[in-house]
C-alpha cells in the first residue's frame, strides 16, 4: 500500500512539473507556481532560484480564500505584491463552475508588472489544460470513493446476512451486528435498545446514549402507541438535529413497537443519507428477523430451538464439569385463566419470567411450553442448583396476583437435573429435569425435587409393576389390536399403498392404554418378543383374509420389531416360519429395526437382515441420523429403506441443519439404491421440502391418523379413486387430528409408532 502512495505521488509530481514547465514557457517571466485544493491546502509548489525573498501575507491567505470560494472575484485583490514578486491566482473550476482549487504563479517584479488580465490571457492555454485535467482526476477519484463506498455497503450487507443465520445466543447475534457496523460504516457509536427482551446493546464512544435512545423510544410510544397506523412512519430513519445519528425503531410481528436501533457519529463517513437509510433498514429488518426467531414474544426468554442450539456450546465454555439444569414448572395456571382470563395469566408468566432473569443473571433461560420454563446453571453442583431452586420456589410463593376483589398465591414446581461434562443436547437432560419436576408435583407442587437415579427407577418400576399384569393379560386375553397408518409416496414412482402396522393394548374397561405406558413395562419385563409375535401372526392373518385386495391394489406393509426380539434365535425361526407359510409375494413385508437395535446388535442384526432377505422380504433401518452408525453402517445392513428420524422432520421448514441432514439422507440413499421414508410430517411445507429433497415416502398424521388394520385395508378397497391425494384420503375418512394429537415426543414411543 505504501509502495502505491509513493507511485501516485511521484507521478503527480510529474504531471504538476510538466504544466509548470508550459507555464513558464508561455510566461516566462514566472519564477514560481503554487497549487492548491478546493480547501486552500497547498499540494504542490515549484520556485524558480530567483524566487527568494517571497513572504505570503495575510492579504495574500484573504484573496486566496476569496477565489476559492467564488468565481465573482475581485481581480486586482487576485494580483497581490508579495516582496520580489508578484502573485496572480487563478481560480480552477470544473463542471457548473465547481471549485477545483487555485494556481499561483508567481512573476518577478524586476521584470515589471502587468495587469492581471494580461497575465492570466497568457497562461490561459495552460490553465485550460490543467483544468482539464484536474477534472478528469476528480472523476476519478469521484467513481473510486463511489466504488469503495459501494463495496463496503456489499460487505456488510453480506456480513449482516451470514451472522443472522448463524445459530448462536441472541446477545452474541446482535452484538456481531452492531460491530459489522462500526467496521464497515465508520460510525462512533451503535446502540441497540428492546425493553421488552431487555437488550441494551452499546458499542463505541456515546455520540448518543442508550438513555437518549430509550427516551425518543419513549416520546414515540406516547405521541402514537406502540401500534399507531402511523407505525410505517417509523421505517424511515429520525436524522437528529446536527445530522450525526440516525436512528429506527424496532418492530415486532411487523406491527408493534418493541425497541429502537441508533447509530451515532456519521459526521465524516463518506455514505449518502440515502445509503445510510437503506443500510439501516436492512440492519434493522435482520435484527427484527433474529429477535422474533430467537426470543419467545410473551416473555422475552429465549425459545427452546435457540436454547437447545446454544447448550452444548455453553456446557464446553464453563470452567467445570458440575452443571444443573432446571425445569420449572408454574402451577395450576388453569385456576389463574379460569379466575383472572388469559391476560391475566400472561401478566404472570411475565412476572415470572422477570424474577428468573433477576435471580440467575447471565444464565441460559428459555420458556418450553405455555407454563413450562428451563434454566441452564453451569458451574453448579448440585447442592448449589438446589439451594438456587428453593430460593426461587420462596420468592415466588410470597408474589401475590391481585386483581379486582380476587387474589392468588402463585407457585411453581421445580426439577432439578444435575450433570457432568458436556452432553450431547439439551434434550438429553431436559428429560431428568422433567422427571424430577413431575415428581415435584406428584409430592404436593410448590417444591423442589432433584434428579436421582434410584428414585426415578422406583417410580417408574411402580407403575411398570402395576401395568405388566395388563399386558400380559392383554396377549392371553386378546384384547390387544393391530394398527395401521398410512405411508404416502411423495414421488412418480411411488403411487402404490404403503401401511406401517401398529399395535394398540386395551384395558379392562376396554379403552385404549397410552402406548408409552404399556410399552415401558413391556421392555422392562421382557414382553416384547411376545408382543411382536402377536403382531406378526395378527397382521398375516389378516393379509390372508384380504388377499384379493392387496394384490389388485399392491398394497406393503411394514412392521416394526423390537431389539428383544432381535436378541432372540427362537424369534427368527418364527418369522421364517411365518414366512415360508404366507401364502403372497414376501415383497409386501417390510421388517423395521431401529438403527440403535441394530448397531447394539450388530451380529445378530446382520444374520437376522440376511436371513429374512433370503426369504424375499424387504428390510428398513427405523430412526435412521440419531444413532450412532448412521451411514458408516449401510455396507453391511442389507437394507432398502432408510426411515429418516422424526427429529429432523418436526422442524424442517424452520431449521436449515434439518433441511442439510435430510437432503444428505435422501441423496445417499438415492446413490446406493434405498429408499425413504420421513416420519412426523405435519404440514404441506414440510411435504414440499421433502419431495423437493427426494424423499421416497412421507408419514405422519397430517397424512393420516392410525387406524384398526382390517379398516385401512377396505378403504383402499373401497376408495372409487385409489390415486386420490393424502388430503383427500384424509378428508373421506374424517381421521384429520387437531391440537395436541398431532405432538408426539418421540422419546415417549418404542419402535411399533410411527
Amino acid at each position: 500500500m505504501a509502495e502505491g502512495l509513493m507511485t501516485a505521488a511521484k507521478e503527480k509530481d510529474n504531471v504538476l512539473a510538466d504544466y509548470t514547465a508550459f507555464l513558464t514557457a508561455l510566461l516566462p517571466q514566472t519564477v514560481g507556481v503554487m497549487c492548491y485544493d478546493r480547501t486552500g491546502q497547498l499540494f504542490w509548489t515549484w520556485n524558480a532560484p530567483d524566487a527568494s525573498g517571497v513572504e505570503l501575507t495575510d492579504e495574500y491567505c484573504k484573496s486566496l480564500t476569496a477565489v476559492l470560494k467564488s468565481d465573482c472575484f475581485s481581480r486586482e485583490s487576485a494580483r497581490i505584491h508579495l516582496g520580489a514578486a508578484t502573485a496572480y491566482i487563478a481560480r480552477l473550476e470544473g463542471a457548473k463552475h465547481r471549485s477545483l482549487g487555485a494556481l499561483t504563479v508567481l512573476v518577478d517584479r524586476k521584470t515589471g508588472s502587468m495587469p492581471y488580465q494580461f497575465c492570466m490571457d497568457m497562461l490561459q492555454p495552460g490553465l485550460r489544460s490543467l483544468q482539464r485535467e484536474l477534472v478528469l482526476r476528480f472523476r476519478l477519484l469521484d467513481s473510486h470513493k463511489k466504488l469503495s463506498v459501494q463495496a463496503a455497503e456489499e460487505k456488510l450487507l453480506h456480513s449482516i446476512e451470514q451472522i443472522s443465520h448463524q445459530r448462536q445466543r441472541c446477545e452474541v447475534t446482535l452484538n456481531s451486528l452492531l460491530e459489522q457496523c462500526q467496521k464497515y460504516l465508520g460510525v462512533e457509536s451503535a446502540i441497540l435498545v428492546v425493553p421488552e427482551k431487555r437488550i441494551r446493546l452499546t458499542r463505541g464512544t456515546d455520540v448518543v446514549s442508550s438513555t437518549e435512545v430509550e427516551l425518543m423510544l419513549q416520546d414515540y410510544l406516547q405521541e402514537t402507541g406502540s401500534t399507531s397506523k402511523k407505525i410505517r412512519d417509523g421505517r424511515s430513519p429520525n436524522v437528529n438535529a446536527d445530522g450525526t445519528a440516525l436512528s429506527m425503531l424496532i418492530l415486532k410481528e411487523g406491527r408493534r413497537i418493541s425497541g429502537m436501533l441508533s447509530l451515532g457519529g456519521w459526521t465524516d463517513s463518506d455514505f449518502s443519507l440515502r445509503r445510510r437509510s437503506r443500510v439501516l433498514r436492512y440492519l434493522v429488518s435482520n435484527i427484527e428477523d433474529v429477535i422474533d426467531r430467537d426470543y419467545d414474544a410473551l416473555t422475552g426468554l429465549m425459545s427452546w430451538g435457540l436454547f437447545d442450539s446454544v447448550f452444548v456450546e455453553a456446557c464446553k465454555n464453563a470452567e467445570t464439569r458440575h452443571h444443573a439444569m432446571l425445569n420449572l414448572d408454574l402451577d395450576q395456571m388453569h385456576v389463574v385463566n379460569d379466575s383472572f382470563g388469559r391476560d391475566g395469566g400472561d401478566k404472570l408468566l411475565q412476572r415470572f419470567s422477570d424474577m428468573l432473569r433477576d435471580k440467575l443473571p447471565g444464565s441460559l433461560l428459555a420458556r418450553i411450553t405455555g407454563d413450562n420454563f428451563v434454566a441452564l446453571l453451569t458451574d453448579t453442583k448440585e447442592c448449589e442448583a438446589l439451594e438456587i431452586a428453593e430460593q426461587i420456589c420462596d420468592v415466588f410463593r410470597e408474589m401475590e396476583y391481585v386483581e379486582g376483589n380476587q387474589t392468588h398465591r402463585p407457585s411453581v414446581s421445580i426439577g432439578v437435573g444435575p450433570f457432568c461434562d458436556v452432553p450431547e443436547s439439551a434434550s438429553a437432560i431436559l428429560s431428568s429435569a422433567q422427571v424430577a419436576c413431575q415428581a415435584a408435583k406428584d409430592r404436593g407442587r410448590g417444591r423442589v425435587e432433584v434428579f436421582r437415579d434410584a428414585d426415578a427407577s422406583i417410580v417408574r418400576r411402580l407403575d411398570d409393576i402395576q401395568m405388566v399384569g395388563q399386558v400380559r393379560s392383554a396377549i392371553e386375553n386378546g384384547r390387544l389390536a393391530t394398527f395401521a397408518q398410512p405411508i404416502i409416496g411423495l414421488q412418480d414412482t411411488t403411487n402404490h399403498p404403503y401401511l406401517e402396522v401398529l399395535v394398540r393394548l386395551r384395558n379392562d374397561n376396554g379403552d385404549f392404554v397410552a402406548p408409552a405406558d404399556f410399552f415401558s413395562s413391556a421392555e422392562r419385563y421382557q414382553l416384547m418378543e411376545d408382543l411382536d409375535r402377536w403382531v406378526i401372526a395378527e397382521t398375516l392373518a389378516t393379509l390372508e383374509a384380504n388377499r384379493k385386495t392387496i394384490q389388485e391394489h399392491s398394497i406393503r406393509f411394514a412392521i416394526n420389531l423390537s431389539g428383544q426380539s432381535l436378541g432372540s434365535d427362537r424369534f427368527l425361526e418364527f418369522v421364517l416360519n411365518k414366512v415360508e407359510t404366507f401364502s403372497m409375494a414376501p415383497e409386501i413385508l417390510c421388517f423395521e429395526l431401529t438403527e440403535t437395535v441394530a448397531v447394539a446388535n450388530l451380529q445378530r442384526a446382520e444374520k437376522f437382515m440376511k436371513e429374512i432377505k433370503s426369504k424375499g422380504c424387504r428390510l428398513s433401518l427405523d430412526d435412521f441420523g440419531t444413532g450412532l452408525s448412521s451411514f458408516a453402517y449401510l455396507k453391511q445392513f442389507p437394507v432398502d429403506t432408510l426411515k429418516i428420524d422424526g427429529s429432523f422432520i418436526f422442524d424442517l421448514p424452520t431449521n436449515v441443519v434439518s433441511q442439510s441432514v435430510v437432503s444428505a439422507i435422501s441423496g445417499i440413499a438415492r446413490t446406493i439404491g434405498l429408499e425413504t421414508v420421513a416420519e412426523y410430517v405435519q404440514d404441506e411445507d414440510t411435504m414440499a421440502l421433502l419431495r423437493q429433497s427426494g424423499v421416497t415416502w412421507a408419514q405422519g398424521y397430517h397424512l393420516g391418523v392410525p387406524e384398526p388394520l382390517g379398516d385401512q385395508i377396505n378403504a383402499i378397497k373401497s376408495s372409487a379413486c385409489p390415486q386420490d391425494s393424502p388430503e383427500q384420503q384424509s378428508q373421506q375418512q374424517n381421521i384429520l387430528p387437531t391440537g395436541d394429537e398431532m405432538i408426539v415426543s418421540r422419546t415417549d414411543l418404542s419402535p411399533f409408532l410411527a
